[in-house]
Order: C-alpha cells, then structure tokens, then sequence
C-alpha cells in the first residue's frame, strides 16, 4: 500500500507533494522518487525575495532527500533569481544535474539569467553514453554549451537554444548527432553567423531569432514544413524544403 500512496505522491505538481510531505510523515521519503522536479521563483516560494542563498538552500534541501531513480523531467528556472557568487552557485547546479541527469531523463531544461551566457559552461559530459539516449527535450537558456564529439541524443525530438554561447561548428556536429529531432529554436545565439542544418528527415519546425550578426540559414531538411524567422532583412536563406512548407513567417526588424 506505501508503495502505491508514495507512487501517487510522486504524480503531484512540486507545490502539491512539498504540502503532503509536511502534512504526513509517510510521504515524506517519496521524494526520493518524484520523477518530475520543476524549480521556478513560484514553486521555491521566492515570491518577494529573489535571494540566489535561499533558493540554493531550498533546492538543496530536495535535492539531497532525491534518489535520482526514476527522474522523467527537470526544470530550473534562475532567471529572476539574485546570484551574487556565480562559481558557488554554478557548483551547487552542477550537482543538481549530477543528481538527476542519469539514464532514463526524458525532458530537461535549464534557464539561466543573460549575464550568465557566458560565464556558465554546461556539463556536456552528462549527456554521453546512454544517459543522453532517452533525452527527448533539451531547452537551455543563457549559458555556454559546447557539446563534445560522440555525443548521440538518438531520442531528442525537441531542442531549443536561446541566447547560448556556442560555435557555428559545434552547432553543426550536434544537429547531425539528433537524427529524430522534429522541432528546432534558435534565438540570440550572437556566435554563431551562419545557422547549417543538416538532411534531419523528421524535422518539421524551424524557429530562429536573431537581431543582430546572423548573415545565413541554410537547412538541407526535406520535410520542413513550419518555419518562423524574426531578424534582419540581410540575412539569405537556403531552404532545401521551401516548396513543403505550409506555415511561413517572417519578421523584419
């Protein structure tokens, strides 16, 4: 019977399971379990103060309790939050994804604030091996991500990139590493001035941001059939689907 109350405790919202376990003793080990953790300023209960301490120590607080056995989904949202000692920080969020990213994560999404687009380098590492092979999702916001040669996220379907530090190579070789990989965003990722998309065949959706610096998108999908472009008039596109295309949007600023 515990096993199948803690398994329903494990499908509550972040918020509704931290309530239960103060309410009753017999939940309060099934956090080692919840396979969903969504960290924001509104499930931390950061609403007034936006202090970097508080939510560390809070997120601390969990993430210890945490087994790291059976985790789907994990998000983390810092983007309101107050950093004052970035090298600190960044080891205790290290140790987060050390916890969770294992074999078996399915969506993961790190959002960071813009001054950290430079300043936090991704543990690429983590996604080697068979940890990476049932990777679905991967949003990263606000960070430096140089993905490493042999990494193979076989599974990834989705992938955005907003305001990350990475080289137009690099960006490359990983979209050739995502073969199922259906949906793509890219926005202010200033470093890289020439966006090559290789022949992905079930990517259906392109989305790329950009206001400055960017001169060339060029995708060689043949199944692209939604693509959404906000930038400068400059830019040249090369589009090997265009005649596939349904949706088509573009914004000039």
């Amino acid at each position: 019977m515990q096993d199948i109350w803690w398994h329903t405790h494990s499908l509550l919202p972040l918020i509704d399971a931290a309530r239960v376990a103060c309410v009753s003793r017999d939940f309060v080990q099934s956090w080692r379990f919840c396979p969903n953790l969504t960290f924001t300023r509104w499930t931390l209960n950061l609403y007034r103060k936006k202090d970097g301490k508080d939510c560390q120590l809070r997120v601390d607080n969990i993430m210890k309790k945490h087994a790291g056995i059976g985790m789907k989904t994990f998000m983390i949202d810092l983007t309101s939050v107050s950093i004052k000692n970035d090298t600190c920080y960044f080891d205790h969020l290290n140790s987060w994804l050390q916890i969770v990213v294992k074999q078996g994560i399915e969506e993961l999404s790190l959002f960071l604030k813009p001054c950290h687009a430079v300043v936090y380098d991704f543990p690429c590492a983590l996604l080697s091996g068979e940890t990476g092979a049932s990777l679905r999702s991967l949003l990263l916001s606000s960070c430096i991500f140089c993905p490493t040669i042999g990494i193979c996220l076989r599974s990834l379907t989705s992938l955005m990139l907003s305001a990350v530090s990475i080289k137009e190579e690099e960006l490359t070789r990983f979209l050739s590493s995502v073969p199922v990989l259906e949906s793509l965003q890219i926005s202010r990722c200033y470093r890289i001035a020439c966006i090559r998309i290789p022949c992905l065949q079930k990517l259906n959706y392109l989305c790329v941001l950009y206001r400055c610096r960017l001169q060339l998108i060029e995708s060689k999908a043949p199944n692209l059939s939604s693509f959404y472009f906000a930038g400068e008039l400059s830019v040249q596109f090369s589009l090997a689907s265009a005649n596939k295309i349904e949706k088509f949007e573009m914004f000039f600023l």
